[in-house]
Protein backbone atom coordinates (compact mmCIF):
# COMPACT_ATOMS: atom_id res chain seq x y z
CA UNK A 1 0.00 0.00 0.00
CA UNK A 2 2.86 2.45 0.85
CA UNK A 3 4.61 1.68 -2.61
CA UNK A 4 1.11 2.44 -4.43
CA UNK A 5 0.57 6.14 -2.45
CA UNK A 6 4.51 6.75 -3.46
CA UNK A 7 3.40 6.14 -7.27
CA UNK A 8 0.53 8.16 -6.83
CA UNK A 9 2.12 11.47 -5.08
CA UNK A 10 4.99 10.67 -7.55
CA UNK A 11 2.73 10.62 -10.42
CA UNK A 12 0.31 13.77 -9.39
CA UNK A 13 3.34 15.75 -9.10
CA UNK A 14 4.73 14.89 -12.54
CA UNK A 15 1.94 15.75 -14.29
CA UNK A 16 0.99 18.77 -12.37
CA UNK A 17 5.09 19.98 -13.03
CA UNK A 18 3.74 19.38 -16.37
CA UNK A 19 1.20 21.99 -16.52
CA UNK A 20 -1.32 19.60 -18.33
CA UNK A 21 -0.51 20.56 -21.38
CA UNK A 22 1.91 18.74 -24.52
CA UNK A 23 4.99 20.30 -25.14
CA UNK A 24 5.55 21.92 -28.27
CA UNK A 25 7.96 19.66 -30.46
CA UNK A 26 9.65 22.99 -31.32
CA UNK A 27 10.48 23.66 -28.09
CA UNK A 28 11.76 20.36 -27.18
CA UNK A 29 14.09 20.12 -30.34
CA UNK A 30 15.35 23.66 -29.61
CA UNK A 31 15.99 22.76 -26.09
CA UNK A 32 17.93 19.78 -26.68
CA UNK A 33 20.01 20.95 -28.99
CA UNK A 34 20.41 24.84 -27.54
CA UNK A 35 19.99 24.78 -23.99
CA UNK A 36 21.46 23.02 -20.90
CA UNK A 37 19.06 24.85 -18.55
CA UNK A 38 16.69 22.24 -16.41
CA UNK A 39 13.36 25.15 -17.13
CA UNK A 40 14.37 25.64 -21.04
CA UNK A 41 11.11 23.68 -21.77
CA UNK A 42 8.90 25.70 -19.58
CA UNK A 43 11.16 29.43 -20.29
CA UNK A 44 10.55 28.52 -24.21
CA UNK A 45 6.95 27.93 -23.96
CA UNK A 46 6.25 30.59 -21.81
CA UNK A 47 7.85 32.96 -24.70
CA UNK A 48 6.12 31.61 -27.67
CA UNK A 49 3.17 32.69 -25.80
CA UNK A 50 4.52 36.54 -25.30
CA UNK A 51 3.67 38.65 -27.94
CA UNK A 52 4.98 38.17 -31.07
CA UNK A 53 4.86 34.73 -31.42
CA UNK A 54 4.53 33.90 -35.05
CA UNK A 55 7.82 36.03 -34.95
CA UNK A 56 9.39 34.26 -32.19
CA UNK A 57 8.69 31.06 -33.46
CA UNK A 58 10.23 31.46 -36.63
CA UNK A 59 13.48 32.89 -34.44
CA UNK A 60 13.58 29.37 -32.55
CA UNK A 61 13.19 27.25 -35.84
CA UNK A 62 16.16 29.01 -37.15
CA UNK A 63 18.28 28.65 -34.20
CA UNK A 64 17.15 24.55 -34.08
CA UNK A 65 17.65 24.14 -37.87
CA UNK A 66 21.20 26.20 -37.67
CA UNK A 67 22.66 23.90 -35.11
CA UNK A 68 21.70 26.96 -32.52
CA UNK A 69 23.77 29.48 -34.42
CA UNK A 70 22.13 33.24 -33.56
CA UNK A 71 24.25 34.51 -36.27
CA UNK A 72 22.44 32.68 -38.80
CA UNK A 73 19.61 34.09 -37.42
CA UNK A 74 19.77 37.77 -37.63
CA UNK A 75 16.61 38.42 -40.18
CA UNK A 76 14.48 36.40 -37.93
CA UNK A 77 15.31 38.04 -34.60
CA UNK A 78 15.18 41.50 -36.52
CA UNK A 79 11.31 40.46 -37.26
CA UNK A 80 10.66 39.56 -33.80
CA UNK A 81 12.34 42.78 -32.05
CA UNK A 82 10.27 44.81 -34.70
CA UNK A 83 6.88 43.26 -34.09
CA UNK A 84 7.47 43.28 -30.45
CA UNK A 85 9.00 47.13 -30.64
CA UNK A 86 5.46 47.97 -33.20
CA UNK A 87 2.29 49.88 -31.11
Amino acid sequence: MRGLTFGLLVLGIACSSSGGGQVDELVTAYCAQCSDFDNCERVISETLKAPCPDETRLYYECLTDNACDWEACGAEWTAREECIKAP
